[in-house]
């Protein structure tokens, strides 16, 4: 089976130290002169760079036809010198797969009849040969080391092989972080007990007050990191250190909507009245009671495992032949009840709700 492969598919498993996968999985890989100056010349010292230069398993090959690669450019398809010198090299030698992570590549070269893997379904097809022991881990590791997935990509793929779902944070370089956008103020959120140094939610699910607020934790370990980071944030909204130096040092950043404390004041107080433990239990019951009536139905839950599901957060899965999409119209329209489709690879898929 002739394979060619672009940059990223190279250098994201190097990241985990993980770059023979590829040779146990393909035997041989070809990649362009192009990608491999991406690589091994341009990224000299970064991961991947090393292993391609000093591999005897990978063919280099020179585009055949050098004007269909500028006139190819030319078309202004946004996609990068590697991606594009792959799918045209997969042409020029009749390749039967390409390894490609970017979506508009990959879609592209769907287009142009080829059959096309990234990334994850090189991890996930090492582990149903066993290469890969813990498929988790390696998916959590990429992530760790900066590789960009998809994670409802990668939950789907560990719910297909029942294995439980990504954590709910991710330890990388810069210490932890947590969504807790559905789960703030409806179930337990143990931010110290399982070491996340940063946790952010919202003021209108867990909490029930109008929107446009955002609760936010930032760990002593975490700020020091910030604030001893070599290069400037790019962005004035998301930069930490803006906001630090607006609440210690009274330096000004933005103007907050006075009403929405109001709001978030009374919907504490009514959480405080409520009693969390009480507000927890009665989330937990809803869930228990809305999974049940799922289950009756003959339905199942996207998450397989009942410890992994989120009580707030209900992701019942769409049956095989059913258009999720009247179902969700017909239910608004007639019931009164909105429940959102799934995203991405997990369109028409499962629908989700909130319980409380």
């Amino acid at each position: 089976m002739i394979v060619v492969s672009n940059s990223s598919p190279l250098i994201s498993p190097a990241k985990i130290g993980a770059f023979d996968l590829l040779r146990k999985l393909y035997g041989m890989l070809v990649i362009s002169a192009e990608v491999y100056a991406e690589v091994v010349v341009a990224g000299a010292g970064l991961p991947g760079a090393a292993d391609v230069s000093n591999c005897p398993w990978i063919e280099v090959r020179e585009i055949r036809n050098p004007t269909a690669l500028e006139e190819f450019q030319s078309r202004r398809f946004a996609l990068g010198l590697g991606e594009i010198s792959a799918m045209l090299l997969a042409r020029e030698i009749g390749a039967h797969l390409v390894l490609l992570d970017d979506l508009g590549a990959r879609k592209l070269a769907q287009k142009q009849g080829f059959k096309v893997q990234g990334t994850v379904a090189v991890l996930e097809a090492c582990y149903r040969r066993g290469h890969v022991g813990d498929l988790r881990q390696a998916y959590e590791r990429m992530l760790q080391a900066g590789v960009y997935l998809d994670r409802d990509l990668l939950n789907g793929i560990l719910a297909s092989l029942k294995l439980s779902p990504l954590r709910a944070f991710c330890i990388g370089s810069t210490g932890s972080s947590a969504d807790c956008v559905t789960s703030l103020g409806g179930m337990p959120v143990s931010v110290d007990e399982n070491g996340i140094d940063i946790a952010y939610s919202c003021s209108q699910k867990g909490l029930g007050c109008p929107p446009g607020l955002a609760p936010i934790t930032v760990s002593p370990r975490a700020l020091d990191r910030l604030k001893n980071r070599k290069t400037p944030v790019q962005s004035w909204y998301l930069d930490l250190q803006l906001i630090d130096a607006f609440y210690t040092g009274h330096k000004y950043h933005h103007t907050a909507s006075a009403t929405l404390f109001y709001a978030l004041r009374e919907a504490l107080a009514l959480v405080e009245e409520e009693g969390l433990t009480a507000r927890w239990g009665r989330h937990r019951k809803n869930h228990l009671a809305f999974v049940a009536g799922i289950e009756a139905m003959g339905l199942g839950m996207h998450v397989a495992n009942a410890a992994d599901r989120l009580w707030t957060l209900n992701t019942p899965r769409v049956p095989d032949g059913i258009d999720d999409a009247k179902v969700r119209k017909y239910l608004l329209e007639e019931r009164g009840m909105e429940i959102a489709g799934g995203f991405g690879p997990l369109a028409r898929r499962r629908g989700g709700s909130h319980a409380g």
